[in-house]
């Protein structure tokens, strides 16, 4: 069956419903036969027991079950025939009937139940929307009839100037998506722009973190050095180094653009650094756009950095990976050597002053600190000088010990008698020389380089003179008998060992005079 009822519930409709389904909800109790029902064709709400289709039903109905037995109330006993006990007894009884009966309704006014079937019968009120007020048309004025017109046609262009602007929005559109960009293309050129930016970055971050600018470098140098990248000399290999402020980093330029590691070796040249001793020290460095900062060196000889002349050694090698993009691409390509660019390793030696001021300068300052070192170890010059000649006194003598005792002996075992002699005249004060330096040139060898130096000299030509006295005891005792013609080669032979003894010794003497002269001349 259709399902066309529906059935009013307080102040809601529900359903629809079939009539199968409402004598359900009737049995149920869920609904009464005053509950009002509608469907679609009827003009009003009606009593569910006044509507056709279900009113046969409910006819069909055999109505309440009957009551059993058992629920009844108890027989009520037949009178006495006593007067006044039979009144007693039955009041007693309708007394114990009332109690289990129950309370009887009062019977309904009939005027109060018409009013309720009106009120059942009667569909409930639909709320209709209030009815606009109707306003009164007034007259109106020439000026109001007036600016009514100039505000009509005010909004007319408005509106068309609007509807113009539509149009165009359309077309604009419409232009748009017909010449749209594709995603794809999108990605592609948002990609090659950051690829371009990066490389941009870079090279110009490489550019600035090894370009010297003037803080770094001085002027004089900063141009010295570019004179060198811009040379047009490109078959021979060209650099330049300065230092930096401070002492800190020095500064390479080339003729050959990189990338280039580079590695260096300075060796100081003998007495032409500001300082004493020898000094070595090497690094490395990128060579990038003609420049090079090299800010950590590695002391190898030496304790310290010192300005002046040095040797320097220089290895390239090509850095093929911190060169640029361009390069990269025709290295890949193959075209690298088609057209030149192809790096070949290069070595680089020659002698550079590392000064912050120009040569002339620097060799005004390297004499005035000899003059200053020389002036200082005047005194020790020329203690030297005395011991020198004091040794060379010495050697003398011994060859004068050396030929009366020659003279006097026939047989080689009686040298013995040089030993005593020379024990007594020349032996402590030659050991005593000897032993003196050698104990000032340990304590100086590693401090004062300059003064171990000639301690060492001293001490090994005292030594020097001490085993030629040596010699000639031991080769004299070979002889078993000294004749005339032994006597004269061995004379012959100690004499020019003497000779050269002597003449050492006047070579030191005149090296340290002449140091002592230097100083004074200054």
């Amino acid at each position: 069956m259709d399902k066309h009822w529906y059935i009013f519930s307080q102040d809601h409709h529900l359903g629809p419903f079939d009539p199968e389904e409402i004598l359900g909800m009737l049995a149920k109790g869920d609904i009464s036969r005053k509950s009002l029902l509608w469907k679609e064709g009827l003009s009003k709400w009606i009593q569910l027991e006044k509507v056709p289709e279900l009113k046969k039903s409910l006819e069909g109905d055999s109505g309440p079950p009957e009551i059993p037995y058992e629920n009844f109330p108890p027989d009520i006993p037949s009178p006495p025939e006593l007067g006044e006990e039979r009144d007693l007894v039955l009041k007693e009884e309708s007394e114990k009937i009332s109690d289990l009966l129950p309370p009887v309704p009062e019977a309904p006014n009939e005027e109060e139940e018409k009013k309720e079937e009106v009120e059942s019968v009667s569909p409930p009120d639909i709320p209709l929307p209030e009815a606009p007020l109707i306003k009164e048309k007034k007259d109106l004025t020439k000026l109001q009839k007036r600016a009514s017109r100039r505000k009509k046609k005010k909004k007319w262009k408005v509106d068309y100037y609007k509807s113009i602007e539509k149009k165009d929005e359309a077309l604009v559109s419409d232009y748009q998506e017909q010449h749209k960009v594709p995603l794809n293309i999108k990605i592609l050129l948002f990609v090659f722009c950051l690829l371009l930016g990066g490389i941009f970055v870079k090279s110009s971050f490489e550019f600035s973190t090894t370009h010297p600018t003037f803080e770094e470098l001085y002027a004089k140098d900063y141009q010295r050095l570019s004179s060198v990248t811009k040379s047009i000399s490109k078959n021979k290999v060209l650099m330049g180094f300065a230092l930096g402020k401070k002492n800190k980093k020095i500064w390479v330029s080339s003729n050959k653009k990189g990338p280039y590691s580079l590695i260096f070796q300075f060796i100081s040249m003998k007495e032409k650094i500001l300082g004493s001793g020898k000094v070595v020290f090497s690094g490395q460095c990128t060579l990038t756009k003609q420049w090079c900062q090299l800010d950590k060196i590695e002391i190898n000889e030496g304790k310290n950095f010192r300005q002046g002349y040095y040797k320097v050694k220089v290895r390239a090698f090509y850095h093929s990976e911190k060169e640029d993009q361009f390069r990269k691409l025709l290295q890949f390509l193959n075209l690298s050597s088609l057209i030149g660019l192809k790096k070949k390793p290069f070595f680089y030696e020659n002698k550079v002053l590392m000064y912050q001021g120009i040569p002339s300068q620097f060799l005004k300052e390297l004499k005035k600190r000899r003059r200053e070192t020389y002036d200082k170890n005047a005194q020790f010059f020329r203690e030297k000088i005395e011991e020198f000649k004091t040794l060379k006194a010495l050697s003398q003598k011994m060859m004068e010990i050396y030929k009366e005792v020659l003279s006097r002996i026939k047989i080689g075992r009686k040298i013995s008698r040089f030993e005593g002699k020379y024990a007594v005249v020349v032996g402590p004060l030659l050991r005593g020389l000897i032993l003196d330096n050698k104990d000032n040139f340990e304590k100086t060898k590693e401090k004062e380089i300059k003064k171990s130096k000639y301690y060492k000299k001293v001490f090994n030509y005292g030594r020097r003179i001490g085993n030629l006295a040596s010699d000639m005891v031991v080769v004299t005792s070979k002889n078993k008998k000294i004749t005339r013609r032994n006597r004269i080669r061995l004379l012959k032979l100690f004499n020019s060992k003497v000779k050269k003894v002597i003449s050492l010794g006047n070579k030191n003497i005149g090296e340290l005079e002449r140091l002592i002269s230097f100083s004074d001349d200054e």
